[in-house]
């Protein structure tokens, strides 16, 4: 077990560039690949067999597929290597180069572009959003904060735009060939099902361990074979903790974010505010508390982070 009260902020510092780097590092890792496929092919696109649509092979889950990670989860990551930055640059002050570390920060935001992610546009904007009241600094530097919060707002919109209202349709009959599936409404289609049995269970739940065996029952009742095929998960921390524990570890969930989130902003710690936002955006449409690694990551950070 990690005793992070016997390690100063000079080794915590090191730990955060280091993952940065990581995320730079994969992201080009990612970037090169897709250029040897490219040249390889001698086409951008992908031919998905499994919804009969083409990918662009340099953007969001078919760029990062060459480094074997969601494009949503990598998205998150760059929001939180752009809050290590900023911090380091604009809060702590304990790196130079001012100049660079803005440069750095907007090519990270330019790459959260290439992921498309709603949840990431939605977290960064938050984020900087809320620094402009949460930090003391220099007028000057105010034009600096908007830059990120307008460059979200933007790729939103734009996003946005392009939305056509049968992105929400979904029959949970169709099959897994069905051109009509898209990363959205296969969520819905999710939350669905789950609602169904949260409706079944509440106030209680299904019981630890048996919220996906349930689902599965669902998903075959209503004839969600997609579902069932892939036994998807709830794709939302929130609901899973409403189907698997009931009201009470639901609200016990809440609370605790609230908490920490107040108590982030009361105490200035920048850091854990940033960590503990990303946890609460990116569990509306994840469930990284089910697994190992989303267990490791935030349970890291936050630890990290409290001791700041």
């Amino acid at each position: 077990m990690l005793q992070f009260s016997n390690i100063d902020n000079r080794k915590t510092q090191a730990v955060k560039y280091t993952f940065v780097f990581s995320v730079v590092l994969v992201f080009f890792y990612a970037l090169l690949v897709a250029c040897y496929n490219y040249l390889d092919s001698g086409t951008t696109t992908v031919f998905n067999s499994e919804n009969l649509v083409l990918e662009n092979r340099f953007t969001y889950h078919r760029l990062m597929g060459n480094a074997n990670i969601s494009a949503t989860v990598f998205a998150l990551y760059l929001v939180l290597s752009i809050s290590i930055l900023f911090e380091a640059f604009f809060i702590k002050r304990v790196l130079a180069h001012r100049s660079k570390g803005i440069l750095l920060m907007i090519f990270l935001v330019l790459v959260i572009a290439v992921m498309n992610s709603f949840s990431a546009y939605l977290a960064l904007g938050i984020i900087f959003l809320s620094t402009v009241f949460y930090v003391k600094t220099k007028a000057k530097y105010y034009l600096f904060f908007l830059i990120p919060i307008a460059l979200s707002l933007l790729f939103f919109s734009d996003k946005a735009k392009g939305i056509d209202k049968d992105i929400f349709k979904y029959n949970l009959t169709d099959d897994v060939h069905n051109k009509n599936w898209n990363s959205l409404n296969i969520r819905l289609a999710k939350w669905e099902c789950t609602l169904s049995v949260i409706n079944e269970t509440f106030p209680l739940g299904t019981g630890v361990g048996c919220a996906q065996s349930t689902l599965n029952e669902k998903y075959k009742e209503l004839g969600f074979q997609v579902g069932l095929d892939k036994k998807f998960s709830t794709h939302n921390q929130y609901l899973h903790y409403l189907l698997e524990s009931g009201i009470i570890t639901f609200s016990l969930f809440l609370l605790l974010l609230l908490y920490g989130i107040f108590n982030s902003i009361k105490k200035k710690n920048y850091f854990l505010y940033t960590i503990l936002i990303l946890l609460s955006i990116s569990s509306l449409t994840d469930n990284f508390l089910i697994v190992n690694k989303g267990i490791v990551f935030f349970t890291f950070f936050i630890s990290i982070a409290a001791k700041d």
